[in-house]
């Protein structure tokens, strides 16, 4: 049942948590952190720093100006200049519920597995393996997030009642930790006007309309009916969230009055609490406004007036050697209605732009607290995404597709007092690299089990050799069709599996075709590498093929040319052939 508590209470409480040797005392709050120029830092005592993950939900790497990224986001370009960025990090699944459990568990989706938002976590991850927020809570952290770090609670009620707060978050089935709540944590500031009155009619089809306006009322009923934290709860949600990808734009909200601000707000606070009374936490903290629908503040939409909107360059019109298959059978997260015309996706891309803009002044909120409290001095800080998005590449508005857009991510790691803070890396790394670094760089105790990832300590510290990775990988799946993706320093490699048989294979030559269009698999002068890469993948994802026998037969969907050589292609052939023979007879 959840649990809301007085300031003083909630107080009292983290600090009961942590007595006796676990209770940790944390530099003082004028400790400041160390400049990243400065090669006489130090790195702190590991047994004084506490966790920070900062998460951007669904943001891709083009979603961050310190990327290169259109969006403007100052805030988060000055913290990559005081932390070691990895310009080549992926996600292990480029879907929510797959790729956070990853980076939960230091472990890849086939062993999880967890292959898709429906999977639940708490039935199918083996009893062995643990969580971030058991590891860190068992260490003896404050453990606390804000907002989302299972995709969803209830597919986790396990490992969910590791936290000891939860806020923003729906509590777990047998949660009996804190929840403080918007009363506790956050004070509105004085004389802020209320927000226009919200509603869901921003999008001038009347059809579209309809739709969401039946779709709420249906959520509604069922709000009414059924606890948030259950399955027939978010069954009637699912609808109202679809309906509503078809709108773009304005959220019609005042920035100081939208939800992301004051969870900011709420963690902020929490920040300063735990300054002043040397709890050792491990925090996450969620931001969800960069995920689809793309709507935030009209002032943010005013950043980028349309008509300086620049569409990408890199459609599906410039793809050769490969399938809609390869594409996610062309289908968007985005509604269709949206992109039927040659300029409406500038709508969808200046809202994709203005929603960048808005998370980072929302980030700044927790960069300040750090800086204000001297947290900054004692903290490992981690901004991350579980994955990155479409905004057009390929013609697609959408996640679950093997391209660099959506399975590269934006990855930041700050260590107190590293001389590497400052730089930027192009080693391959992982997101479930993030969890065995953070156990080196704390000289915490080894997981009860190996795990896939691997510690990045040696791209974070002076006094460890630098080790590169051969390969990154990546796999998703939908329905009986499964993506497993290698990345190799200069190639990227994908397989798509349906049944135990390989349908289409895709090679791509990153430093020549960074966009992913040509494919070269088929090219007998790539025939080394494509078997080099085969090899690499086989060390990540051995039992992919359930049958090995033979390449099955894939029908191309409707409207879509077979690639070169494939197994469709050659089955059109064939059909051409007969009926060429039919015409002569």
């Amino acid at each position: 049942m959840k649990t809301t508590r007085t300031l003083k209470h909630a107080a009292l409480a983290t600090t009961a948590a942590l007595t006796g040797a676990s209770a940790i005392a944390l530099v003082a709050s004028t400790t400041s952190a160390p400049p990243a120029d400065n090669p006489e830092s130090k790195i702190q005592n590991p047994k004084s720093l506490n966790v920070l993950l900062i998460a951007l939900e669904d943001m891709p790497r083009h979603g961050l100006g310190t990327y290169g990224g259109v969006p403007r986001t100052p805030h988060l370009d000055a913290f990559a200049r005081t932390a070691v960025l990895f310009n080549r990090a992926y996600c292990q699944s480029p879907v929510c519920n797959p790729s956070r459990t990853a980076m939960a568990t230091g472990i890849r989706p086939d062993k999880t597995g967890v292959w898709g938002n429906t999977d639940q976590l708490k039935k199918n991850l083996p009893p062995q393996y643990l969580t971030m927020p058991e590891y860190f809570k068992a260490q003896g952290f404050y453990t606390v997030t804000f907002g989302k770090f299972f995709h969803h609670n209830y597919h986790a009620d396990k490992q969910a009642r590791a936290w000891m707060q939860l806020e923003n978050s729906p509590t777990p089935a047998g949660y009996d930790g804190l929840t403080m709540g918007k009363q506790a944590l956050y004070k509105e500031p004085p004389g802020l006007p209320p927000n226009p009155k919200y509603n869901y009619k921003s999008d001038p089809d009347p059809a579209v309309e309809k739709d969401i306006e039946k779709a709420y009322q249906q959520w509604m009923d069922a709000r009414a009916k059924y606890p948030e934290n259950s399955s027939e709860y978010h069954a009637a949600r699912k609808p109202f969230q679809i309906a509503q990808m078809y709108r773009t734009g304005d959220s019609m909200l005042l920035p100081e009055r939208d939800g992301e601000h004051i969870k900011m707000q709420m963690a902020a606070t929490r920040l300063r609490q735990f300054a002043a009374d040397g709890t050792r936490f491990f925090m996450s903290i969620q931001t969800q406004t960069s995920h689809a629908p793309f709507r935030a503040p009209k002032k943010y939409l005013d950043m980028y007036p349309l008509e300086t909107v620049k569409t990408t360059e890199h459609g599906k019109d410039k793809d050769v050697g490969f399938t809609s298959i390869t594409r996610r059978n062309d289908r968007p997260d985005l509604g269709p209605k949206q992109f039927t015309g040659s300029g409406t996706d500038r709508h969808a891309l200046q809202a994709f732009y203005a929603c960048c803009s808005f998370v980072d002044d929302q980030i700044k909120i927790i960069l300040d607290a750090l800086d204000e409290t001297g947290l900054a001095g004692n903290t490992i800080v981690i901004v991350w995404s579980d994955h990155g998005f479409q905004t057009g590449q390929h013609d697609l508005w959408c996640k679950n597709v093997l391209f660099e857009e959506s399975s590269g991510v934006p990855l930041m790691i700050r260590v107190p007092g590293s001389p590497k803070n400052g730089t930027r890396r192009d080693e391959l790394v992982e997101l479930i690299d993030i969890f065995p670094t953070l156990i080196d760089l704390l000289n915490l105790p080894p997981l009860p089990r190996k795990i896939d990832g691997e510690s990045l300590v040696p791209l974070l510290k002076p006094d460890r050799g630098a080790r590169l990775k051969q390969s990154a990988y990546t796999a998703t799946g939908a329905g009986t069709l499964k993506a497993y993706g290698v990345r190799h320093h200069k190639y990227s490699y994908g397989e798509y599996i349906r049944e135990g048989k390989l349908v289409e294979s895709t090679l791509f030559d990153l430093e020549k075709d960074p966009h992913e269009h040509i494919n070269l698999v088929n090219k007998s002068a790539q025939a080394g590498i494509v078997k080099m890469m085969i090899a690499e993948m086989n060390k990540a994802f051995p039992n992919r093929y359930t049958d090995k026998s033979t390449v099955a037969e894939e029908e191309t969907p409707a409207g879509e040319k077979p690639a070169p050589n494939s197994p469709a292609s050659a089955k059109a052939k064939g059909r051409n052939a007969e009926k060429r023979k039919a015409k002569t007879k």
